[in-house]
């Protein structure tokens, strides 16, 4: 159809020659840990950070600073959200030179630190990064902060002209592969929003999160790649996958992307109490 052409063509220009990664860092409140995680992501030209549980200025919705290599923007928690909230999104000097900031959009309230955007402008597009940190889906107040943030987040890709290119780099607490059919019988998601590479089970905030992603044409990386997990912990020793990069459709359609995985390699390197076994969120790392 046309409006599936336009779609398509939508991105048709846009090369994933972008070094991308997505990182729950779990903490960077110290100032010298967040240092030392963004010069070893030097390489990256877009980082996106999640669980930074860094609080907020009183009087300002994000910071900005920069070091030898990156310009950062800091979306701190507020008092009225989570003290393990706070994302921060990293881009590189020599990626601002092409694709120059113009504008940065900070959730308030309970959702502070748990949604940032970013704009870049182009030549021929725009490049909205996002920053999305879902909760937990176990207590009622967590579940209410989910949803709202599914909600934020479908508004804010509604609004987007069709020059931008959506990038969402999220911890999303959410699994998908598997759903449950009429009959009640788990089989593949037959959609463009979830690919079948190692699925696991879609929970109720996977859903939720599915639902917004196919409404707006976009897809989860790292389940069209035998990426790998992104989380090991007590209540998943063996791994699950939590941590996603998403992008439009069209761009795998187009083969923009030639790789995305997950670094265990780099997650021990980062991790702030090393131990045999990977214990802790893994990057996601896209090309």
């Amino acid at each position: 159809s046309l409006v599936a052409a336009a779609t398509f063509c939508r991105y048709c220009c846009f090369a994933m020659e972008t070094k991308i990664v997505s990182y729950n860092v779990m903490t960077a409140s110290n100032s010298e840990r967040l240092e030392d995680v963004l010069d070893f992501m030097k390489h990256q030209d877009m980082i996106g950070l999640t669980g930074t549980r860094r609080k907020r200025d009183k009087f300002k919705d994000w910071k900005q600073f920069e070091n030898a290599t990156h310009i950062a923007y800091d979306f701190g928690y507020a008092m009225e959200s989570q003290c393990h909230a706070g994302s921060l999104y990293a881009v590189s000097k020599e990626f601002v030179k092409r694709s120059p900031v113009v504008k940065v959009d900070a959730a308030q309230g309970e959702l502070a630190g748990r949604f940032g955007s970013i704009k870049h402008r182009g030549t021929s597009k725009d490049v909205n990064p996002i920053l999305l940190y879902l909760p937990p889906y176990t207590t009622g107040k967590n579940r209410s902060i989910f949803v709202r943030l599914i909600k934020h987040l479908d508004l804010h890709l509604s609004k987007l002209r069709n020059r931008t290119l959506p990038l969402i780099m999220t911890d999303a607490n959410s699994r998908c592969g598997y759903h449950k059919d009429h009959n009640g019988n788990w089989v593949l998601i037959d959609n463009r929003a979830i690919g079948s590479c190692e699925p696991e089970y879609e929970n109720e905030p996977g859903s939720l999160f599915r639902a917004v992603l196919q409404k707006h044409k976009m897809c989860l990386l790292n389940t069209f790649f035998s990426a790998g997990k992104t989380y090991y912990g007590a209540q998943a020793p063996h791994g699950t996958r939590i941590d996603y990069i998403a992008v439009p459709i069209a761009m795998l359609l187009q083969q923009r992307v030639s790789k995305c995985f997950v670094s265990l390699n780099m997650m021990r390197s980062l991790m702030q109490k090393p131990k045999s076994a990977p214990y802790d969120h893994a990057p996601v790392l896209a090309r």
